[in-house]
């Protein structure tokens, strides 16, 4: 019909080398060019172009109208186009365009607004129908969804279709509270035919996380395999880095990608709900081969919501061998958004742990008290080996007691009692602080499980529980026995149990074996309920020192 007006709308991202895009729109006899490009980029993968035309004329009425996209080239790169949408516009339509004050933050994680904003807005007329002068608007203003103010305006003149409508609400309005995440404008029209386009939704800064927070990265769509030029799905608050390898030049990406079905060279199911769960964790297939690092940013996290030490965990797979050519490391670096999005490298750095098990890891945040930071994960995906997928699932926000007790020494002095574990429930594998815990009762082995250096003897020794009594510099600390004897440097109070550098009774085991772990176990007697007594070792290295300590367990009866 020729009182039709007809609309052309659809969104894409034009990479050109020596390519040309052309759209055009045929009338029944002859194709008609609404949109043509040549040598130049339209949009990005990041924010592609939403074009808008009216094409009433191009298609001229015609009941066999058709659009068509043709793409002109060689070697060159891409066209991708989506949401295509031919329409009659409405007769009555007002659309929020922007809100274009205040001006959101460069850094999400602060809020820098202040206690007089003034909110301004730009809108326009979709409707093919003019708008007489005086036509009354509706003007509210939300915050975090809940209405704030509310105001109005009456236009002073007629407006025509594609006319722009600026508002600025006559009252200012305090966005300095912490709690102010979202600020929302709708303007409401009588008779408006189309609402969904009525509001405009600001991000004032984003949710900031306390400890206790968690994400198992189950709610999310799987992507399971498919890389193409996209953002994968990720949950409230991460991102995939839009300026990482992954995204150089407009390479087909192969980001941080939710997954649930076993990975060839990684993770064989979610760890949080295991084997045939419907889960989600998050991954890095290897195989795409991109420059530089791929990178996942976590949420905003608060680290003086923590009362002891704030810190993330998270369980871990790469099954490269540790060190291997193939191993693409897992480093863990910190945003500091408080200091100025401040970036420290390499907080921590996990290599592959040799099997397709998950693993946990926890990474202490303490050096970044009292401030606002954010964790990247940050791996590579180099082709070296389909072996070295990266996966990360059931990360946590957690506040760590202080365990000012001496940590294991992985190839040197490690002390591993019946699978004891630290005041956090950390096991001895993570290599964090101690003192540590276990309990046995009557008829259990007690087993005393030391690593170190292959062949080198072993010194076991027994007191009461106190966590670095005495620091010796390059050996460690000894976490049991009582005040420092002044002419021995010891604490006292201490009971040699065994010396491996001596020979006679059952010294010969306390020697570390071949494989560089000896096991010694004992049967629990029935013995008074309470602490038994804490158990240290000092094992003789090759080192300067020639001497390390091992990290401590305080065995209690049941």
């Amino acid at each position: 019909s020729t009182n039709v007006q007809v609309l052309l709308e659809y969104d894409h991202f034009f990479r050109d080398l020596t390519s040309t895009m052309s759209v055009e729109v045929f009338d029944g006899t002859v194709w008609n060019i609404a949109q043509t490009v040549t040598g130049a980029d339209v949009g990005t993968q990041i924010t592609p172009n939403s074009e808008s035309f009216d094409v009433t004329a191009m298609a001229g009425a015609a009941t066999n109208a058709q659009v068509r996209y043709v793409y002109t080239a060689q070697w060159d790169w891409w066209w991708l186009v989506d949401n295509v949408r031919v329409y009659e516009p409405p007769t009555v339509d007002l659309r929020m365009i922007s809100i274009d004050a205040p001006v959101a933050n460069s850094n999400a994680c602060i809020n820098s607004f202040n206690s007089a904003e003034t909110v301004s807005v730009t809108m326009v007329t979709d409707g093919s129908l003019t708008l007489p002068a005086g036509t009354f608007i509706q003007m509210d203003l939300y915050i975090n969804g809940v209405i704030s103010v509310s105001d109005f305006l009456f236009t002073s003149s007629a407006i025509t279709q594609g006319s722009l409508i600026p508002f600025t609400f006559t009252n200012t309005i305090d966005l300095s509270q912490p709690g102010n995440n979202t600020l929302t404008v709708t303007a409401t029209l009588a008779g408006d035919q189309d609402t969904a386009n009525d509001s405009q939704t600001l991000l004032l800064h984003e949710t900031l996380q306390s400890v206790g927070y968690t994400e198992n990265f189950d709610q999310l769509a799987a992507n399971n395999g498919g890389f193409t030029p996209t953002i994968f799905d990720v949950p409230p608050g991460f991102s995939n880095d839009p300026f990482d390898g992954a995204s150089v030049a407009g390479n087909i990406i192969s980001g941080w990608a939710p997954q649930s079905v076993p990975s060839l060279g990684g993770a064989q199911a979610d760890h949080t709900q295991g084997p045939g769960g419907s889960g989600n964790y998050m991954f890095i297939e290897d195989s795409q081969n991109q420059p530089g690092s791929i990178s996942l940013i976590s949420p905003c996290l608060n680290t003086v919501t923590a009362s002891f030490q704030p810190a993330i965990s998270f369980w871990y797979v790469s099954p490269a061998s540790p060190g291997a050519s193939d191993d693409n490391l897992l480093s863990i670096d910190v945003i500091d958004e408080t200091a100025g999005q401040v970036v420290t490298m390499q907080v921590s750095t996990f290599m592959g742990n040799g099997n397709s098990d998950w693993t946990r890891r926890v990474v202490d945040l303490s050096a970044f008290l009292p401030n606002i930071v954010r964790v990247v994960f940050r791996t590579n995906n180099d082709n070296a080996a389909v072996s070295d997928d990266v996966a990360i699932d059931d990360f946590a926000f957690i506040d760590q007691l202080p365990t000012p007790g001496q940590p294991p020494v992985p190839g040197l002095a490690v002390l591993d009692i019946n699978n004891s574990v630290n005041v956090n429930s950390d096991p001895i594998s993570f290599g964090l602080n101690g003192p540590y815990f276990t309990t046995v009762t009557a008829g259990d082995t007690l087993l005393f499980t030391m690593s170190g250096e292959n062949l080198q003897p072993i010194i076991l020794f027994a007191g009461t529980l106190n966590p670095a009594i005495a620091s010796y510099t390059g050996i460690g600390s000894i976490d049991v026995g009582g005040a420092i004897d002044p002419s021995t440097g010891l604490p006292t109070g201490l009971v040699l149990l065994a010396d491996g550098t001596a020979l006679g009774g059952f010294n010969p085991f306390f020697v570390i074996s071949a494989t560089g772990t000896t096991n010694v176990g004992f049967t629990v007697p029935n013995l008074p309920i309470g602490v038994l007594s804490a158990f240290q070792c000092a094992m003789v290295t090759s080192t300067a020192s020639g001497i390390a300590l091992s990290n401590s367990v305080e065995v209690s009866v049941m």
